[in-house]
């Protein structure tokens, strides 16, 4: 009988009743407001990871232009080789901002392989570099013997001294071996995007 006189009581006051309805309105209110932030939150996270997605995928198909050499008329060799050396210098920095942002926003495959890519790009650029005699060398040098060895570097260093025909080919592997990196970068973001769009 209490239960029924309490409920009676709450219905005959009408400051009672609004103020019951107002509390119900707030807390639907409050859940709505909750809700609508967290969805604005993963979408803004969502276009941010594609975002970022879209900067790899540009840098990967950079590299992959920028190491496919084409001899144009009345151009030799080494010029064509300082002009890849001088793209792949130029996106160093950019390199570098890939790396970082890969570690920190994606998971270990392509945190792998734009490692791997910015890596042979590099070697890549070492190996042009020591073919083209430039005062650069002794900074290629150093920075090559640090990344692989100087087993490696002599091993090229001889090669470059004696058959011409062995640098084109050292040269030859490391573009194909960045090119298919680049296109395996590529290919992993595309389908990391096409998860995130799901």
């Amino acid at each position: 009988m209490n239960d029924s006189s309490w409920f009676a009581k709450l219905l005959s006051d009408p400051v009672a009743i609004a103020t019951l309805v107002l509390a119900l309105m707030t807390a639907i209110l409050a859940g709505t407001s909750f809700w609508i932030i967290r969805q604005n939150y993963k979408f803004r996270e969502k276009d941010r990871k594609e975002r970022l997605l879209n900067e790899i995928i540009k840098w990967a198909t950079d590299i992959h232009y920028c190491t496919n050499p084409i001899l144009r008329p009345g151009e030799n060799e080494k010029v064509t080789r300082f002009n890849i050396l001088t793209n792949l210098i130029n996106m160093a920095a950019i390199d570098e901002y890939i790396r970082k942002v890969t570690k920190i926003e994606f998971s270990f495959p392509l945190i792998k392989e734009v490692d791997e890519l910015t890596t042979k790009a590099f070697l890549y650029g070492c190996v042009l570099q020591l073919s083209l005699e430039s005062e650069l060398r002794e900074e290629w040098r150093k920075a090559f013997i640090e990344l692989v060895g100087k087993e490696k570097l002599d091993a090229i260093e001889t090669a470059i001294k004696q058959d011409r025909q062995a640098v084109s080919k050292t040269i030859g592997e490391y573009e194909v071996s960045v090119r298919v990196l680049a296109q395996k970068v590529v290919s992993s973001c595309a389908e990391i995007k096409t998860k995130l769009l799901r």
